[in-house]
């Protein structure tokens, strides 16, 4: 059978709705390896996975002025040179790319190779690296039929989601009121510090009306005895988690929002705000959701503890609303629509 290459990193978001094509590319593909960044995101994720994995030096583009941005066509052409010693013994059908900055040299050594390309975009707007990558690419799948149209060669196919979340059952934990909703706060990398850190000003009002599972991230946990708080580094148990959660406050990654939609959840966004770390990609996903009536928004920089309790309570009020409109929501099969696209340029 033909093999294929899966590519993108730099965070969960561009790793993990590669990783949920897996299943229907296992029908159709022999070998299926993965090309990041060595200790990135995408290493950890495509081990566990069990997919051989093959390093490329990478180019970190800083959004603010930094001497490290004059290494960037050094480091890219030796991490061009790396992929292609990679795909020439790989000799895959097809690549995938799902974007961030680990994917670029791929993209540009596979069509240097005459490999076919396809990428996905996750967000409402195009990020650098797949601006970049569309014109080496046959197609640029979308999660958003906006997002599509700025691509020449864009394709809506929606967003791909792990099946697995799909068949999480709802958990009955240790010391959580039955009687309360069980409130879901996705705070865990750097760019969720805030999250943390609000939640914990606040915990013990919140700790008063809900159940409280915190994703605090690796290092993040607290000492705090609460029986109706739980604290995780990590979601292993991703499903059971997010099919427990009633209410959820997170961030706007495109990744995460389109996967609550699907199951449904009422969220309360609190997107990252432009800076030399953010295109502001996030504040446009959180005020598309809000704008559609599919979640509520907060913006951080007004957000004080009495405010993000305020914010909460609003969210149990309109949960109800939230969900209905989720339900009408048109979402595409992303998983199948993607993986179309694959087999349409394959070699």
């Amino acid at each position: 059978m033909k093999s294929i290459v899966l590519c993108g990193g730099g965070t969960a978001g561009h790793v993990i709705p590669a990783l949920a094509l897996l299943p229907k590319l296992k029908r159709h593909f022999g070998t299926i390896a993965y090309i990041g960044e060595k200790g990135g995101i995408e290493e950890k994720l495509a081990r566990e996975k069990g997919l051989p994995f093959h390093l490329v030096t990478c180019a970190k583009l800083k959004r603010s002025l930094s001497p490290s941005n004059l290494k960037i066509p050094f480091l890219l052409v030796k991490g061009v040179r790396d992929a292609r010693k990679a795909l020439e013994k790989l000799r895959p059908a097809a690549v995938f790319s799902k974007g961030g900055y680990v994917a670029l040299p791929v993209v540009l050594a596979a069509y240097s190779l005459k490999i076919p390309v396809v990428a996905h975009e996750s967000d409402l707007t195009p990020g650098v690296s797949n601006r970049i990558s569309s014109r080496f690419c046959r197609c640029v799948c979308a999660s958003f039929e906006e997002c599509a149209g700025r691509f020449k060669n864009g394709v809506y196919t929606g967003s791909p989601v792990r099946e697995e979340l799909k068949k999480g059952v709802r958990r009955r934990f240790s010391g959580f009121d039955e009687n309360k909703p069980n409130l879901l706060i996705m705070g865990g990398s750097s760019g969720a510090r805030f999250l943390n850190d609000i939640l914990r000003q606040c915990l013990g009002q919140l700790l008063a009306r809900y159940n409280v599972i915190h994703l605090a991230g690796a290092g993040n946990l607290i000492s705090h005895a609460a029986p109706n708080y739980l604290q995780i580094e990590f979601l292993e148990d991703v499903a059971d988690i997010y099919a427990s959660a009633d209410l959820v406050v997170c961030r706007a990654g495109a990744n995460t929002l389109l996967e609550m939609l699907a199951l449904q959840k009422p969220m309360l966004l609190i997107p990252l705000p432009k800076s030399g770390s953010s295109r502001g990609d996030q504040q446009q996903n959180a005020a598309y959701f809000a704008g559609r009536g599919y979640a509520l928004m907060a913006d951080q920089r007004e957000l004080g503890r009495e405010e993000f309790i305020k914010k909460i309570e609003h969210l149990q009020k309109a949960a109800g609303t939230l969900r209905e409109n989720m339900k009408k929501a048109r979402l595409k099969d992303g998983n199948t629509g993607v993986v179309k696209q694959i087999l349409k340029y394959s070699l």
